[in-house]
């Protein structure tokens, strides 16, 4: 514990969903005793929370403490020469760590203006939406394309000419989705060009962007293909639908219909699913019940933005490999 209970404290914290339940007891213990007036500063290293830290913010006031949520942007780039067992990361140039204006001074946010990576932004939550969008939701298009080829590396699959040039589409149209929803971030496109280059440079595992997607139940991955891909091309939609209704620049949506075709392709491969061999060894059983729901989830994601016949032309496609797989397996038996 601190020797010195008025000195400035930052309290930070990667929270996943298994990090949340062991590291809350220890905020917790942070916070209790510190002085009225004194500084302190408890910001999750992470941009989206889970409901336990809802507690944890409504527990700050008491203790005079300042509760930031900011926008973090991991470019994580491996250390070599390590100790076996030991883990460290550096941070590419492209990284983000961004908060909102507090109300006061902070005398921790401005120590950590020190460092380029940190920002102060009155536009906090457009960033929030193109990070989410244009970094997360491209990495997961990529990840799948990888998967689909079965390579190993997300490096050499952004590497691969015909791969970033689908990505740089697809940052192009999700660049107009977002000023058409008033996201108006002058940069957009350099930003999604320089991830893009990032993604050529970064080791990174096609395995880790698949690891969520789970046969068992397929409803969490859609889940966040809704947040990271659907909306997007929701709001593309909609410019499109405004300015170039009757497609002469184009079908603005074509980049999202082919992440979408390579998605639908993927899964009904068993290979892709991280449980796969589980279900294969049939050490899994598949629920019909939750296939589905997972095909109503899938219906949402395209709803907002496909053509109505194309929406259950594509539910139809799900519905088939999932039928196919529980069938596979009673076959088996």
């Amino acid at each position: 514990m601190l020797h010195d209970q008025r000195c400035p404290v930052l309290i930070t914290a990667t929270l996943r969903k298994e990090g949340i339940e062991a590291r809350a007891p220890l905020i917790a213990e942070l916070l209790a005793p510190r002085e009225p007036g004194a500084e302190t500063v408890v910001m999750p290293c992470e941009n989206d929370v889970p409901p336990r830290w809802r507690a944890i913010e409504a527990a700050c006031p008491a203790r005079g403490a300042t509760c930031l949520r900011p926008l973090v942007n991991r470019i994580s780039v491996p250390v070599d020469g390590l100790a076996a067992g030991a883990r460290t990361t550096r941070t590419h140039h492209l990284g983000e760590w961004l908060v909102g204006p507090s109300e006061r001074r902070l005398e921790i946010v401005d120590a950590l203006s020190l460092n380029a990576c940190f920002g102060v932004v009155d536009d906090l939550e457009m960033r929030l939406k193109r990070k989410l969008y244009m970094v997360n939701g491209a990495h997961l298009a990529l990840g799948i394309r990888g998967a689909m080829l079965g390579r190993r590396s997300l490096r050499v699959t952004a590497g691969m000419p015909e791969n970033a040039y689908d990505i740089a589409q697809l940052h192009v149209y999700m660049s107009i989705g977002l000023a058409y929803a008033g996201c108006n971030l002058a940069d957009n496109g350099d930003y999604g060009r320089d991830h893009l280059l990032a993604y050529c440079e970064v080791a990174d595992e096609v395995r880790r962007i698949t690891k969520p997607i789970k046969r068992a139940d397929l409803r969490p991955f859609l889940a966040t293909l809704e947040e990271r891909l659907s909306r997007p091309a929701g709001m593309t939609a909609a410019a499109q639908s405004e300015f170039d209704s009757e497609r002469r620049l184009g079908d603005w949506l074509a980049p999202y219909r082919r992440v979408f075709n390579r998605i639908e392709t993927a899964l009904r491969q068993l290979s892709v699913y991280a449980d796969g061999k589980a279900v294969g060894r049939r050490e899994l059983r598949l629920d019909p019940d939750i296939d589905r729901e997972a095909l109503s989830l899938y219906r949402q994601c395209l709803r907002s933005w496909e053509r109505a016949s194309d929406v259950e032309r594509r539910v139809e496609g799900l519905r088939t490999t999932l039928a196919v797989h529980r069938a596979g397996l009673r076959r088996r038996d």
